[in-house]
């Protein structure tokens, strides 16, 4: 039954550039925290597309539903 099916094993998460995720600083505003976790996301999410698709960007901007232009901009912002 259900009750005997095995979990899937948790997808592993190792940030590309060994960069933790940022801290839940409770003493910062929600929207500086906000910023920095966005920034994260962008960041190892693209990054690891780029990997993923050789560095097409037109691969990105498919498998992630972005437009190009917008994967070129988080390209340039994080230095990917």
């Amino acid at each position: 039954g259900i009750a005997d099916d095995p979990l899937p094993a948790p997808m592993s998460f190792e940030p590309l550039g060994g960069d933790a995720p940022p801290r839940l600083a409770l003493d910062r505003p929600f929207k500086e925290i906000r910023d920095a976790w966005m920034d994260h996301l962008e960041r190892e999410y693209i990054g690891e597309l780029l990997r993923v698709h050789d560095r097409n960007v037109s691969a990105v901007a498919r498998a992630s539903g972005l437009d190009r232009t917008y994967v070129h901009r988080l390209i340039r912002k994080h230095g990917l």
